[in-house]
């Protein structure tokens, strides 16, 4: 008798459980896609500077700030290094813009969306000491750009965690809600000793 009460109780857990997790899981991915909804209907132009700007931890900050985008120096430093190398080596992610001048601004947007570009960078690959301005070109003259699409912060993290104290392992996965790192995910940890699993939900920034 005790025994088919306790595997009834077990039942009971673990169809609450799952009830609960999937919950928590629909939650988190709805706002996810609810502020990534929002995201696209509120991406900003790229911001336009000479290229030796764009080398540098203030031109970085500068586009950061025009996306309302906070970065650390550590992250300005390194975004702008990656662009400098991107420059020498003439390699990827550096996005080449040809096209004429009506169509440079549409055509700078599309790519940002398409990179899923936190914040964007357009330099004038002709005239690399010139700022160029996308809505003010002649809508017939040839431009030749280059754009640096920048993701700040990762759209996804994975997490395994273990606590030797209380003899506990768990697993979060977060989904990126916002430009500004910030990060809402569910997740499990299992106790060990109690052989007990229990859900979480987190929010970091």
């Amino acid at each position: 008798m005790w025994k088919k009460i306790k595997n009834w109780f077990k039942g009971e857990w673990n169809r609450g459980l799952f009830i609960v997790m999937s919950f928590l899981i629909l939650l988190t991915v709805v706002f996810a896609f609810a502020n990534a909804g929002l995201n696209r209907y509120t991406t900003k132009p790229a911001t336009t500077m000479p290229q030796q700007q764009a080398e540098t931890p203030a031109g970085i900050e500068k586009a950061a700030s025009n996306a309302h985008i906070k970065l650390d120096s550590g992250q300005t430093k390194q975004v702008s290094e990656t662009i400098r190398e991107i420059r020498v080596t003439e390699k990827e992610p550096v996005y080449i813009i040809q096209t004429t001048g009506n169509k440079a601004q549409e055509a700078s947007e599309k790519a940002s969306k398409q990179e899923k570009a936190d914040f964007s960078i357009v330099t004038d690959k002709d005239h690399p000491d010139e700022s160029v301005e996308l809505d003010k070109l002649d809508k017939n003259a040839t431009v030749n750009l280059n754009q640096y699409n920048v993701q700040a912060y990762k759209k996804h993290i994975n997490t395994i965690e273990y606590y030797p104290a209380e003899k506990t392992v768990g697993y979060t996965h977060q989904w990126k809600i916002s430009k500004s790192g910030r990060y809402m995910g569910v997740g499990l940890d299992y106790d060990t000793d109690d052989n007990r699993v229990m859900a979480k939900v987190t929010y970091s920034w």
